[in-house]
């Protein structure tokens, strides 16, 4: 009975050893099997499977503007400088600089003593002429004189006339007169003072129309034509917002500064434009304006022995594209030829892209 009952332990024991065993054999090939399965695949696995991972985008064709941007100077579109056109005393200045003038106000008046002498002596003499012309006239009616001498005394008279005439026209001009509506910019004339002729005394500025005088490089004639749009800007310290406003080409020359090699061009600026003479400004000009142009970012485009290319898929393949760049704006660039609206193109992941590579798109 005891050897019984020692074979009957025996006999349990080896069989919850070998149970114990089957349990931990299976539970390690379990562990193995998803330790395996959690193992992640490889970028070269991914690859293999599905392609180079990239993110594309359709090319369109978009409005185009590309601006060119210079700085000038602004200056009054039409100026008068006042000058005195006899030496005479100044009796009276009515405006002062900043003074706004109409055309035909009293700018300058000079003393008229001397001129008005010397209109009296010089009216004096022609009246004397006109009667020794007269006088002679009569004797020749009745033979008792030559017809030349008549003519002489006619042309002394006349010659007298036109002394008058010249006299007259300084006792006018002893009053000088705006020309132009505009702003008192410069004066050098106070009452009391001798104003010389042909001295300048005052300046007038038409503040109302205004114009920039940009310098242009070489290259852009051609490019720049009268009349199309410019930007005008001014950053104003005593005002903290930008001063912005349009004007067109009013003209450009045909011919550079020797000295420097510049086109000059005149920018004609809106009326009432807030901008003062001679501050200088910064212009941009609309050089090249279209509804539709294809343009993709520029950090897209490779280059290749000088040639740029993109890549273009097509059947989830990525295939070389050699296109021509235009200009660029911004980020932009324009292409000339090699691409078409509604094109896929690669726009992140060129690096990893070559050509006729799979690839697996992202969204």
């Amino acid at each position: 009975m005891r050897k019984n009952k020692g074979k009957t332990r025996i006999f349990y024991f080896i069989a919850i050893l070998l149970i114990l065993g089957g349990l931990f054999t299976g539970f390690r090939f379990i562990a193995a099997r998803r330790a395996k399965k959690e193992v992640p695949p490889s970028v070269a696995d991914i690859r293999a499977e599905k392609g180079i991972p990239v993110k594309v985008a359709a090319v369109e064709a978009l409005p185009w503007q590309v601006w060119k941007r210079y700085y000038g100077q602004v200056r009054a579109s039409r100026t008068q400088d006042v000058t005195s056109f006899v030496r005479e005393f100044i009796v009276e200045v009515p405006a002062d600089v900043g003074d706004k003038v109409r055309t035909g106000d009293v700018l300058l008046e000079l003393s008229t003593e001397t001129q008005a002498f010397d209109l009296s002596a010089r009216v004096a003499d022609y009246q004397e002429a006109k009667r020794d012309y007269e006088r002679k006239l009569a004797l020749s009616k009745a033979g008792g004189l030559s017809k030349q001498e008549v003519e002489k005394a006619y042309v002394t008279m006349e010659q007298k006339r036109s002394l008058v005439r010249d006299v007259q026209t300084k006792v006018s001009r002893t009053k000088v007169y705006a020309k132009i509506d505009g702003t008192v910019t410069y004066r050098d004339a106070e009452v009391g003072e001798i104003a010389e002729s042909g001295k300048r005394v005052m300046a007038i500025a038409d503040t109302e129309h205004l114009e920039v005088e940009v310098l242009l490089p070489p290259l852009e004639i051609g490019r720049i034509k009268k009349g199309i749009t410019v930007r005008i800007s001014l950053q104003d310290r005593t005002c903290p917002e930008m001063k912005v406003c349009e004007g067109t080409v009013l003209r450009l020359d045909p011919e550079a500064d020797p000295s420097t090699g510049l086109y000059k061009c005149i920018v004609e600026l809106t009326p009432g434009a807030d901008f003062s003479p001679g501050s200088y400004v910064e212009t941009e000009f609309l050089i090249d304006d279209r509804p539709q142009v294809v343009q993709i970012p520029y950090e897209i485009i490779d280059r290749e022995d000088g040639r740029s290319f993109v890549y273009v898929i097509e059947d989830d393949r990525a295939f070389k594209r050699y296109v021509q760049v235009g200009e660029g704006v911004d980020r932009m660039m324009e292409i000339v030829n090699g691409l078409s609206a509604g094109e896929i193109i690669v726009v992140d992941g060129v690096d990893d892209v070559f050509d006729s590579a799979q690839v697996w798109v992202q969204k």
